[in-house]
């Protein structure tokens, strides 16, 4: 060791070069970590993480609004919930307006129980005449609990309040509708890509016979496309797997 000093302090020049590589070499592995860390705590925020999952088509996690209700009574399912892809523009007070829009069912809220509430419940959702803000957006266009505002046409009321929500692999949205208002826009086994079905198991739950049983469906209800073309096989994600998929839903 004496010797390999020695040796750097009578070469100033190659000492320099190596100290400048490896601050260099450090600096890399720094940020690389950063970043591959922040990737991951992306989907942290859920903490039933391992026990949700999303059925989707080869590396697009979506499927079609009739999917969770041809599911039936697949033991392993605790909980389940669509996510529709909608775009609205509301009108407040006479103006219009632009906001990221969903439509959920109330399940969705016990699914993903990071969203948390300022005022109100998702039980509001039951009522189709009803929406959930985000904080942001009621505090930007002064909207409180009970306030109405238009939507295509029909009149809505302000049923509960969410704190933002930032840094989560579900994108950050202004309003929550419930679902089912959307459900005669689409073909219930057509539409693909129309609609986020969130899936959240029981403890314990197999992957592989959990999948079997929802591949099982798919054979049944898309039976002129399944094993061919974009629907070749079921890809089942969890919901921390979702923020790498290469191909991911407009919902994420």
């Amino acid at each position: 060791m004496k010797s390999y000093l020695k040796f750097l302090s009578r070469n100033k020049l190659y000492t320099a070069i190596e100290a400048v590589g490896l601050a260099v070499s450090l600096a890399f592995v720094i940020i690389i970590g950063s970043y591959v860390w922040q990737q991951y705590a992306v989907t942290w925020e859920h903490p039933d993480r391992e026990r949700v999952y999303v059925p989707g088509t080869p590396g697009f996690p979506a499927l079609t609004y009739g999917f969770p209700d041809a599911i039936g009574d697949i033991p392993e399912i605790e909980s389940v919930s669509r996510m529709c892809n909608v775009a609205v523009h509301p009108v407040i007070r006479g103006e219009n307006t632009e906001a990221e829009s969903v439509g959920v069912e109330p399940a969705f809220f016990e699914i993903c129980p990071q969203f948390r509430f300022v005022e109100g419940s998702a039980d509001v959702l039951s009522a189709p005449t009803h929406v959930i803000l985000s904080a942001s957006f009621a505090k930007k266009y002064s909207l409180s609990m009970g306030d109405a505002l238009d939507i295509s046409g029909n009149s809505y009321v302000v049923g509960a309040i969410l704190d933002d929500l930032k840094g989560t692999v579900i994108k950050p949205y202004d309003i929550f509708l419930n679902a089912a208002v959307y459900k005669d826009d689409w073909q219930p086994f057509d539409n693909y890509g129309s609609t986020v079905t969130l899936l959240k198991v029981r403890p314990g739950t197999d992957r592989k016979v959990f999948y079997d049983k929802l591949e099982a469906v798919c054979k049944d209800v898309y039976s002129g496309i399944y094993g061919q073309a974009f629907f070749e096989h079921l890809e089942l994600s969890r919901y921390d797997e979702l923020f790498f998929k290469e191909k991911r839903h407009s919902e994420f």
